[in-house]
């Protein structure tokens, strides 16, 4: 029996913040790559997750939520979102089944409409949200002329998305693998670590703290064996916050936090990179980073 033709090619993750993109990569991809918040802007880059089938390659590049603001931070991550809409075979519109459709949709609707890309809307969150919602969403969206298809599903359960997967690996062009079947992300190492570490400050400081910080490695030591092979990691790691105020949250009582944080981060760590990586964590301030271009330089890219 001959071989079935192979397919390959990128698929943008587009929507307002918190329409659960990240979650759906995440679930995709049965890897943490991309953050997961209620907080908008909680994606600072282009994460590409990759799904290996059989007879086709999914990459997926998750981008921030779109969101309107003048703000010099917000600004560089919505231009993120138009610098992804180049050059990709299809885009995944992500709605909000318990949410109404605002502003911020209005504009991506218009960005939508304005390039020649496959578009795919995917109402998501259809587990808890009413049915007579997800229907009148349906209804809407049909109306649109740049509307392909429309999927329902949920990110969170993975309801609807084994379809979802195997109409998009049918819609993409016929072409050899982008990347090796061993590999689920293109992320740099540094990239993924910084972002886990930064997830579980998430996690741990989302009230205190919404998302004014970063983290950034200062120093690294890579241990190697007689064959070359990378045997372990130790890094110093900077927690940066916008406020002095700040700091004694992340460090806490006798350094009780930032304990709990270099755990959470390491137990990640210990299931992502196959060697041991020893964390040191420090918490600084650093005011107004996010208005400082040289930071968001390395921030957001």
């Amino acid at each position: 029996m001959p071989r079935k033709t192979f397919r390959a090619g990128f698929i943008t993750l587009i929507g307002r913040p918190s329409t659960g993109k990240s979650t759906f990569l995440n679930e995709v991809l049965d890897q943490k790559v991309s953050i997961v918040s209620p907080y908008p802007q909680s994606t600072r880059n282009l994460i590409r997750g990759i799904h290996n089938l059989e007879n086709g390659q999914l990459v997926f590049v998750d981008t921030p939520g779109f969101h309107l603001s003048n703000k010099r931070f917000n600004k560089r991550l919505t231009s993120l979102l138009y610098h992804a809409l180049d050059s990709v075979d299809l885009q995944l519109y992500f709605v909000d089944a318990t949410r109404k459709l605002g502003t911020e949709d209005e504009q991506i609707q218009k960005l939508i409409e304005g390039n020649n890309t496959p578009s795919i809307v995917i109402i998501n969150k259809c587990d808890i949200a009413p049915p007579e919602k997800i229907i009148n969403l349906q209804k809407y969206f049909k109306e649109k002329d740049w509307v392909k298809e429309i999927f329902a599903i949920s990110a969170l359960t993975h309801g609807g998305i084994p379809n979802l997967l195997s109409h998009i690996e049918n819609a993409l062009p016929i072409h050899p693998p982008y990347y090796p079947d061993t590999v689920y992300t293109d992320q740099h190492p540094s990239l993924r670590i910084t972002e886990i570490i930064r997830h579980t400050c998430w996690e741990n400081f989302k009230q205190e703290i919404p998302y004014a910080l970063y983290v950034e490695i200062e120093k690294s030591l890579v241990h190697k064996d007689d064959n070359n092979e990378i045997t372990s990691v130790d890094l110093d790691v900077i927690i940066y916050v916008d406020s002095k105020s700040h700091i004694p949250i992340v460090v806490g009582k006798k350094g009780s936090q930032i304990k709990k944080l270099r755990e959470s981060s390491s137990k990640i760590l210990k299931n992502v990179f196959p060697y041991p990586i020893e964390l040191h964590l420090q918490c600084k301030q650093k005011p107004k980073w996010r208005t400082n271009s040289a930071v968001l330089n390395k921030t957001i890219y």
